[in-house]
């Protein structure tokens, strides 16, 4: 009997993280025991039909011999089509393929927000002048949050309205 084959290599390769790979390594090592048990049952033994004959004398073993060679006979061999989990596959490795696309693009998009942070970033060389020339908007904009701080508000001192009780005055100390 042809047993099942898995490129293990091939799966493993696709994984991206450390964390895939093991996965990948788990549902090999699962994989190879399973098939392990299912060749250990082994095939089972033929009709004893002789035992059968001896033990059922009323019955009429031969008859039942004959009908179940014909049933067995018209059962025909099974044939695995593998057009339909070739499609498949081939439906799940674009998916992926696109997923990689996307996640590449995203990738080179950062790599070049990187550079550019670096190329703008404030130095000795680059300054504050330099920074809200570049951005339209941006010196506004933070003058504004700061008009926008209430400072006397914020130095006033906390509400004591309430008188405290001696258990958190104590607390307090």
């Amino acid at each position: 009997s042809a047993a099942p084959t898995v490129d293990w290599a091939f799966l493993r390769s696709k994984m991206i993280t450390d964390t895939g790979r093991a996965n990948v390594d788990r549902a090999r090592d699962s994989f190879n025991n399973r098939l392990a048990a299912a060749q250990a049952v082994g095939r089972p033994a033929e009709i004893d039909w002789a035992y059968y004959a001896d033990a059922l004398p009323d019955a009429d073993i031969a008859s039942l011999k004959a009908d179940t060679e014909a049933y067995m006979s018209n059962l025909g061999s099974i044939e695995y089509d593998e057009s339909a989990d070739l499609a498949e596959h081939s439906a799940e490795e674009s998916k992926w393929a696109s997923f990689a696309k996307y996640c590449s693009e995203k990738a080179e998009a950062m790599q070049a927000m990187k550079a550019e942070s670096e190329e703008h970033k404030l130095t000795d060389d680059y300054s504050l002048n330099r920074l809200y020339s570049r951005f339209d908007g941006l010196y506004e904009d933070n003058w504004t949050q700061l008009q926008d701080v209430e400072f006397v508000k914020a130095m006033e001192p906390a509400d004591t309205s309430e008188e405290l009780t001696d258990a958190a005055r104590e607390e307090i100390k």
